[in-house]
């Protein structure tokens, strides 16, 4: 079968400063779940320091044509767009144009009137507080997601706040303001389309597209050349067929790039900062090294203050998914905490091992990773395009084997 690049070589092309048998397990779990048929592809890349500690990559991007998977390909971030929102609401923080605790009516000020249903009346109340940054960012601001089951969704599906809105992050939010919220700002977790809203709160505080932001604060800064809301007409060679798990344990082709939503396109594009992002596993990885040298780039410039990398990083509810009573959240353990955007391993985590604690991550609905572990100075990024994230336990088997490797040599 094909390997790294596309070369017909040994199962694939390691980038690797060790070679150990733990590194060659990883290549072996990635070949197994892409030779049985359960992933088109897999990309795994670890960064240690200023260097590429492993990268591997294996299988198709798109399995009826053939077409083998190259480490320049484009893939769906999903919600791993979620860590560079979070990113961009704390540049304002460090610039002084916004507080964790502010009332996003100060900003977005549809959200004043903005009530809470309450199922055990059948009828809207009003909020006994504000919706802050910290809440959007958390997910306990009382929002939710059009695809959720629960009292709310339904007049979400109704007002079609659903992937892929049709308009701007403008008419988003002044949507999204008349629904109510599905419990009092602060009481509970609910993953939710909050990090949509903050994508709105970016672009007022910027006064620029959110896109533009982005790209003028964050990616230009670094060299990322690859991430982006759209997938340029000039890259779309470039962009892997999304799959899902089907029944019959079969991949099932969703899109390709005929008519994918991604696709450049010249009508106004709703720039989600909860899932719209397209990248490469470089440009991906390269952000998230960021972060693990405290805020900069490469040549020492600051995208991030060390202080707001710290507080990305930090529990931010004091109580674990589980103590929230979240019951299945499909990515990582249930005893992780919430940090803004990242889940964060404590010290008191159920965990693999020891050497987990402090590391912090998000994780992408086609069963995208990544994170990064401080301890250990490691970023890691895996990506295929599965859906839904849940297929299979691929982020704890990688997480253990790649632990394995690297404290073994």
């Amino acid at each position: 079968m094909p390997g790294f690049d596309g070369r017909l070589i040994d199962r694939g092309t390691t980038i690797s400063h060790m070679t150990t048998p733990d590194f060659d397990a990883i290549r072996m779990w990635l070949n197994d779940y892409v030779d049985t048929g359960r992933l088109p592809f897999g990309h795994v890349k670890i960064t240690r320091g200023a260097d590429t500690l492993f990268e591997y990559a294996y299988g198709f991007a798109d399995i009826k044509s053939g077409e083998v998977y190259q480490r320049d390909k484009l893939v769906r971030v999903f919600s791993l767009s979620k860590i560079v929102t979070a990113v961009a609401i704390l540049q304002l923080v460090d610039d002084g144009l916004l507080e964790l605790d502010q009332d996003v009516a100060e900003i977005l000020p549809e959200f004043a009137e903005t009530t809470v249903f309450d199922e055990s009346l059948g009828q809207t109340v009003p909020r006994s507080g504000p919706i802050t940054i910290r809440q959007l960012l958390t997910h306990s601001s009382g929002l939710t997601y059009a695809h959720n089951e629960d009292a709310v969704a339904p007049l979400y599906r109704k007002a079609g706040l659903v992937l892929f809105y049709p308009d701007t992050l403008e008419t988003f939010s002044q949507v999204l303001a008349l629904q109510p919220l599905l419990f009092q700002p602060g009481t509970r977790y609910h993953y939710s389309t909050a990090f949509g809203l903050l994508g709105r709160v970016v672009e007022v505080c910027r006064n620029t597209s959110f896109a533009d932001a982005l790209h003028s604060r964050i990616f230009a800064p670094l060299g990322l050349e690859d991430i982006g809301f759209e997938v340029p007409h000039s890259k779309s060679d470039r962009f892997v067929s999304l799959y899902e798990f089907s029944p019959e344990k079969k991949l099932r082709r969703l899109e390709n790039q005929r008519g994918s939503s991604w696709m450049q396109r010249d009508e106004d594009r709703f720039f989600d900062g909860g899932g719209g992002l397209v990248s490469t596993v470089g440009d991906f990885t390269a952000f998230m090294d960021m972060l693990r040298r405290n805020g900069t780039t490469p040549s020492g410039e600051s995208i991030l203050s060390p202080d707001a990398v710290k507080m990305l990083q930090t529990d931010q509810l004091g109580r674990s998914f589980a103590q929230m009573e979240v019951t299945d959240n499909g990515f990582y353990p249930l005893s992780d905490s919430k940090g803004l955007g990242v889940y964060v391993v404590g010290a008191d985590h159920e965990r693999v091992s020891d050497v987990s604690v402090g590391e912090y991550g998000w994780s992408g609905a086609a069963s995208l990773q990544a994170w990064v572990n401080p301890g250990l100075d490691i970023s890691v990024v895996f990506a295929t395009q599965l859906l839904p994230s849940d297929s299979y336990p691929l982020y704890p088997e990688l997480n253990a084997l790649i632990y394995k490797a690297v404290t073994a040599s």
